[in-house]
């Protein structure tokens, strides 16, 4: 389910239709990860890739990997509206198994913690670059994800 409340829009991406925010960095981040390739990705990655998403925000880095190629794509995203908006983003990959889209956060493998904390956002319209994943830390608790060796 799509977050409520929020300015949502439909936008297409190499030939994918997905939903942003507006009022947002939504857009701006779609727009350097998958349209200018920020991250430097390869045209096709190996047919047996398997890529790793910490951080999966709404599925963006996810896509531009399942479009060149990627066998599979675990993504991990604490904050429950961009793990909403991933979920439908990233539905017809999470269906046929191709992504394993996870609501956690990653943390030290050192150091085992059952929940992990997302603290608050502070003055950005969506707390882009300004929420903090820790261990005991106040805010919004969130599961822990455990990605298999």
């Amino acid at each position: 389910m799509a977050p409520e409340g929020r300015d949502i829009g439909r936008f297409r991406l190499g030939g994918t239709d997905v939903l942003l925010r507006r009022s947002t960095f939504d857009q701006a981040i779609a727009h350097s990860v998958f349209t200018e390739n920020e991250y430097d990705l390869p045209a096709m990655f190996s047919p047996d890739a398997t890529i790793i998403d910490i951080g999966a925000h709404v599925g963006i880095f996810c896509l531009a990997a399942v479009q060149r190629g990627a066998a599979h794509v675990v993504a991990v995203e604490p904050d429950r509206d961009n793990h909403a908006l991933a979920s439908i983003n990233l539905a017809p990959w999470l269906k046929s198994g191709q992504v394993d889209l996870r609501r956690g956060a990653v943390w030290r493998s050192d150091v085992t913690s059952p929940a992990l904390s997302l603290s608050p956002a502070d003055d950005t319209p969506d707390g882009l670059n300004r929420q903090q994943v820790g261990h005991r830390q106040p805010g919004r608790n969130g599961p822990s994800a455990r990605i298999p060796a």
